[in-house]
């Protein structure tokens, strides 16, 4: 059971408890004020702040205690000797997101390796381990580079060129090695073997189509011309036959014929709606009147169903 603590107690710890939030407040600023650093940053803004200075070093090197182990800052020349190292060993990738260096932002360090800035502070925040170079682990200066950046973007640019006229340099070259080989000839030869062969599938059928078109032209001057002969019909003779053949059925329906007297003759004008009874021009052959439209009208072609020629109808009497 805990115990109960008076009002004054309670009181005298909310002060303490204070008066240790201040202190180790003041004491977080004392340090960053050691460090070289305004009171507020973070890990990652003090990252991003030494990356273009000196390498942070610790409370005891600064205080002479113990020696340090960073190496001195670099000038200039030695600087961009360092760059220049980095880029005689042909690196083009960060080794910590291995992924191509761009337009990005680049840090070198003292021991010629470069790295992504981002990638650098985000491993420093991540492995919480002393100032080093991320390559060889070794204590290290680091310089934002704007050189390797700028190199970085004209070495792709180069890369890109090199990539399109190799592509253009290749295709040339297969078309005049073609031209060498003979293997160009064969190419012509084929596509000019495959353009007769389609040629003449096309002709077999361009002369399929025009022989069905002369089929049918052929039909069509025979309806005309057998129209055209059967203009000026002798009837007397059609008659004369028709009264000869004796035609007992109606080749359509075949339904017997009833003749009402000895002979047969044409209909006239008067008396053609009563008469049922027709004969043809063709053939002389006898039809019923109705079974006769109904063919012609159903057919293509208004030919005799018994003869197949053209013909011209006229109805009979005496015979029903």
């Amino acid at each position: 059971m805990r115990p109960t603590l008076s009002f004054s107690t309670q009181k005298l710890l909310k002060s303490l408890s204070g008066s240790v939030a201040t202190a180790s407040s003041a004491l977080m600023s004392h340090n960053l004020h050691k460090m070289g650093l305004k009171p507020g940053f973070s890990v990652v803004q003090k990252a991003r702040f030494t990356t273009d200075s000196q390498a942070p070093s610790t409370r005891a090197e600064r205080m002479k205690l113990v020696p340090s182990t960073l190496p001195p800052p670099l000038t200039d020349e030695e600087w961009r000797r360092a760059e220049l190292k980095w880029i005689v060993r042909e690196e083009r990738h960060c080794p910590i997101c291995l992924q191509r260096f761009g337009s990005s932002e680049m840090l070198c360090s003292s021991c010629s390796h470069a790295v992504h800035k981002e990638c650098f502070v985000n491993w420093m925040t991540q492995s919480k381990a002393r100032w080093c170079c991320p390559v060889c682990m070794t204590p290290a200066n680091m310089r934002e580079s704007s050189f390797l950046k700028s190199y970085m973007c004209i070495s792709a640019a180069r890369d890109i060129q090199a990539a399109i006229r190799g592509y253009f340099g290749r295709r040339c070259y297969r078309a005049l090695r073609k031209r060498s080989t003979g293997a160009l000839v064969a190419e012509l030869e084929h596509a000019a073997d495959n353009m007769n062969s389609y040629l003449l599938t096309q002709r077999v059928k361009l002369d399929s189509e025009l022989g069905r078109l002369q089929k049918e032209i052929d039909e069509t001057n025979d309806l005309f011309e057998a129209f055209m002969a059967t203009r000026a019909v002798n009837w007397i003779s059609v008659i004369e036959k028709t009264r000869q053949r004796q035609s007992m059925a109606c080749p359509i329906c075949f339904e017997s014929f009833e003749y009402k007297g000895p002979f047969i003759s044409l209909a006239s004008d008067s008396e053609k709606d009563s008469c049922t009874v027709s004969t043809v021009s063709c053939c002389s052959a006898l039809f019923h009147s109705n079974c006769l439209d109904v063919y012609e009208s159903v057919t293509d072609r208004a030919v005799c169903p018994c003869c197949k020629s053209g013909f011209i109808s006229h109805k009979v009497e005496g015979i029903s």
